[in-house]
């Protein structure tokens, strides 16, 4: 997804990177912000000898995932990111990098998925990073991470956007309709991430998806587990829940009817049960799981 609406956020990044010794940072918000879509920008501008607007062959390969100074590091085969990935980046840091010109950048996606004792390991490349790279964690919220980390790393928080914005550019980049970009920049809670999943899900999935996710927070917890395995025999989308289950939350925080506190258990829920959705977790036992977790 080429997001220019955080473009002045890349830029001024990419500023900041090449003026100062600052290395490192935490990209936090709400899934779906396009978290990950500035990190990815950001690696071009600081590699990218026209500053990642050219498409060349640096930007196709970032984009791609196959440029070897642009490395990232996400959840595996499990829901979490355990310290044996993080001794392995380690070991790839001790190296020279392959490009030597431009700035290699580490990218931790989903950074909330560490373990405590992955986190510790990642101590010692903060406190001592090799020269020349960049490091930049992708997290949900500060809180899911360690302070002792966090306190090392400059902090870069994404907020909602305009919907009225978000609807402009699916019109102008995914050639939507007036009607369809403005429901799913609604829908999406300003997030233009999440505006796409439901873009492409079609109005009738999105419709099923907003139903399952309220009947999986309301009503007796009998009623909700009734209605999490109802979804997974259906063969439902699991994850356009999830969404729906975040957006929800996050609607209910802007309008002020829901406690910030339980609003940000009910999305950090529904950001687990979308990581549980990529791993090797069924789709029963991620809903149940949510269910449970926001009782």
């Amino acid at each position: 997804m080429s997001l220019l609406l955080h473009s002045h956020t890349v830029r001024q990044l990419g500023e900041i990177v090449n003026g100062t010794l600052m290395h490192g940072y935490v990209f936090h918000g709400p899934a779906g912000i396009g978290k990950a879509t500035a990190a990815r920008d950001l690696s071009k501008r600081l590699n990218c000898r026209q500053g990642g607007n050219d498409a060349c062959i640096i930007c196709r390969q970032i984009d791609s995932g196959s440029y070897p100074n642009v490395i990232v590091v996400r959840p595996q085969d499990k829901p979490s990111i355990g310290i044996d990935q993080i001794r392995d980046l380690g070991q790839m840091l001790s190296l020279q990098p392959y490009v030597k010109s431009g700035r290699r950048v580490v990218i931790i996606d989903e950074a909330q998925a560490m373990t405590r004792e992955a986190q510790n390991a990642l101590l010692k490349f903060i406190e001592e990073p090799p020269p020349a790279t960049l490091l930049i964690l992708i997290s949900p919220t500060l809180q899911t991470l360690l302070p002792t980390v966090t306190s090392r790393l400059g902090a870069v928080y994404f907020q909602p956007l305009d919907e009225t914005a978000v609807a402009a550019w699916l019109m102008a980049d995914r050639n939507a309709s007036s009607l369809d970009s403005t429901t799913a920049a609604a829908r999406s809670g300003g997030r233009p991430g999440l505006a796409v999943t439901l873009l492409g899900a079609g109005g009738s999935a999105v419709e099923s998806a907003v139903s399952a996710a309220a009947k999986l927070t309301h009503g007796t917890l009998f009623a909700r587990l009734v209605e999490a395995a109802r979804i997974a025999a259906a063969k439902e989308d699991a994850s356009a829940v999830a969404d729906a289950l975040h957006a929800a939350a996050a609607e209910n925080l802007k309008n002020d009817t829901m406690p910030p506190a339980a609003a940000g258990r009910m999305m950090e829920a529904a950001e687990r049960m979308k990581r549980y959705l990529g791993s090797n977790v069924t789709p029963r036992s991620a809903l149940e799981r949510f269910v449970l977790e926001v009782v």
